[in-house]
């Protein structure tokens, strides 16, 4: 009966020590499966990092890129606008004309064409008809960006007389800008 004490015993610290065996390795494993797992999270940390900093250079440069485009646009846009300018005229200065009485005397008094045309004060102008031997008027449609009908079918020439300026030599002008004929 000492004998199967002893096995017992004997048996129940070998269970024991097999028991520390396995919370060890338990431990060590759980352990190595924590530092595994913490380098994971290291590694997706660092990639979640890299991939912010790519996100934030990414997205600087299409904010880089808008600007340029932007730049870009603002830029063609005011080449557009200088095309439209005619350089060869003072665009800052507005055109006189000569105010004239209702019987087409000169008043001595010039104002800025805009004045003119909203206060409907006598003015000259200048119509040159151009007709060919058989009769036929030459007309030219008026350009989509007049301020007064545009589109529209016009006389050959025609325009105003600038203040101080004479009706053959403005008519002249208008006729060789608006068509291939000139004063003789």
């Amino acid at each position: 009966m000492a004998d199967l004490l002893a096995d017992i015993e004997r048996k129940s610290r070998e269970a024991s020590l097999a028991m520390e065996a396995k919370k060890e390795e338990a431990l060590e494993a759980t352990s190595s499966n924590a530092s595994l797992i913490t380098e994971e999270l290291k590694e997706k940390k660092q990639e979640a990092i890299l991939t912010q900093k790519d996100n934030r250079k990414e997205g600087i440069a299409n904010i880089e890129e808008k600007k340029i485009e932007a730049v870009t646009t603002i830029q063609d846009k005011s080449a557009d606008l200088l095309e439209t300018v005619d350089f060869t005229q003072n665009v800052a200065t507005e055109e006189y004309l000569d105010v004239l009485d209702e019987n087409g005397k000169f008043t001595g008094i010039s104002h800025p064409r805009s004045q003119v045309h909203r206060e409907g004060l006598w003015h000259r102008v200048v119509h040159v008809w151009i007709v060919n031997s058989k009769g036929q008027v030459l007309l030219q449609q008026r350009t989509l960006n007049k301020e007064s009908w545009p589109g529209m079918w016009d006389i050959s020439s025609a325009g105003h007389i600038s203040a101080g300026e004479g009706s053959l030599v403005t008519g002249c002008l208008f006729m060789s800008s608006h068509s291939d004929e000139s004063c003789p």
